[in-house]
């Protein structure tokens, strides 16, 4: 959890001195921020030890939005790559979906917006080269499942829906299981990882985009 006094006094988005720190990892202050400071300087000892981050992701609720989702970044036009690459950064969220009902790839985004430059994905896509580098939304109320009887719009909501602790437990533990399963595959693997360089994974527990 990297915001640790603000949660435990019932902040949900910024700590216990008012900032939001999910816009600080641009340039974070050891003083004011110290868990975004250290989370920075142990992605920058990563990248100076002949490792590579392979994938980066915050948890996050959303206070408006129903269902579960990422965002993630796209790499721009003038990127010799940027197919290939834009290709590989949906690729994680895809898999993701088809191993668990309550999310949803179509309401995911990618985009360098920026209003979002200084958040954990943004930062880290950009000044460390990592690819998959997301943000994973869960809604504070409940999922929307169009294939439910009676529920023909996102306002339709049961009661019955709302999502619940094992829930997002169960949101955890099938995104590791999707990297795992990418990892292990070797067409998969040599698309992501380079042969002299030995991967991490990066998980960073914070409230809200």
């Amino acid at each position: 959890m990297l915001n640790p006094d603000g949660v435990i006094n019932g902040n949900y988005r910024c700590n216990i001195l008012g900032v939001d720190l999910n816009r600080r990892w641009t340039n974070p202050s050891k003083l004011l921020h110290p868990e975004i400071f250290f989370s920075k300087q142990l992605a920058k000892a990563s990248s100076q030890n002949d490792q590579m981050i392979l994938f980066y992701c915050d948890f996050h609720g959303h206070s408006r939005k129903k269902n579960v989702f990422m965002y993630g970044c796209t790499c721009p036009q003038n990127d010799i790559n940027q197919h290939k690459n834009n290709n590989m950064i949906r690729l994680i969220p895809y898999m993701f979906g088809q191993r668990n009902k309550m999310f949803s790839f179509p309401d995911c985004k990618f985009a360098n917006e920026a209003a979002k430059e200084s958040t954990a994905r943004m930062v880290i896509f950009r000044e460390f080269n990592v690819l998959n580098s997301y943000t994973i939304e869960s809604t504070f109320y409940a999922p929307y499942n169009p294939k439910i009887p009676n529920l023909k719009k996102k306002k339709d909501i049961e009661d019955d829906l709302q999502i619940k602790a094992e829930d997002l437990k169960q949101i955890g533990q099938d995104l590791c299981l999707t990297v795992h399963q990418i990892v292990q595959s070797k067409i998969l693997r040599k698309k992501l990882l380079s042969d002299n360089l030995t991967s991490n994974l990066m998980v960073g527990g914070s409230t809200k985009d």
